[in-house]
């Protein structure tokens, strides 16, 4: 039976396979993601931050800014996985340290 880490570990992964298959942002970008940066309800995602080699960055230009819309599916997945989270990122236990030049482009 998985523990409380693995099924959360899992739980996030899911999600953040789900966001870039679903949206095609770049995995730095689903790194940097906050709660409100989302809205489930009108079905969207706002870009506004990554993080590269574990630190958060603004996008590189201003049309790196940009809303995302999203199926209702994903928003449904993102609000199960919030659980009523108000603030804070929407996957914080992603290990975001390895996101560098070298492994974004082998992706």
């Amino acid at each position: 039976m998985p523990t409380d880490d693995a099924a959360t570990c899992c739980s996030q992964y899911r999600v953040l396979f789900a966001l870039l298959a679903g949206t095609g942002m770049r995995i730095s970008e689903a790194a940097g993601l906050r709660v409100d940066d989302l809205d489930p309800t009108n079905c969207v995602i706002r870009i506004r931050r990554g993080i590269v080699e574990g630190i958060e960055q603004p996008t590189k230009t201003p049309s790196g800014e940009r809303i995302i819309d999203i199926a209702p599916e994903l928003a449904a997945l993102l609000q199960q996985h919030l659980a009523g989270r108000k603030s804070g990122r929407v996957l914080p236990g992603l290990q975001t340290q390895w996101i560098g030049p070298f492994q974004s482009a082998r992706y």
